[in-house]
């Protein structure tokens, strides 16, 4: 189920996705500045989340349903949100040691 965007076809799920994650960055970003800390460490986060965990997503797909030839064959689809989350979750603990920081301190870093 999506729509067609210029020749490319667009699903919803995508679109849902990539709406979720603009407002968890917005409403993050404004509750660390709302609290005085820098809203810095948001945007440096999601630049470094986002890439990953599409490329998670995209690698548990692969790997669960379809087969690690298949990597590159994006046209076919194929994301799984569970891969993405799971990458998400290494990058930010891989930042926080990184920074020497807990993950419920990165405020301080």
């Amino acid at each position: 189920m999506g729509f067609d965007l210029f020749g490319l076809w667009i699903q919803w799920y995508g679109v849902i996705i990539s709406f979720g994650m603009l407002l968890a960055y917005l409403v993050v970003g404004r509750l660390y500045k709302k609290t005085g800390y820098d809203s810095g460490i948001v945007s440096t986060l999601a630049l470094m989340v986002i890439p990953f965990a599409i490329l998670g997503a995209r690698a548990y797909f692969v790997i669960f349903y379809k087969g690690p030839i298949d990597f590159f064959a994006i046209r076919e689809g194929g994301l799984a949100i569970l891969g993405g989350v799971l990458m998400g979750a290494v990058v930010v603990f891989g930042y926080t040691k990184f920074k020497k920081a807990g993950a419920f301190t990165l405020s301080d870093g």
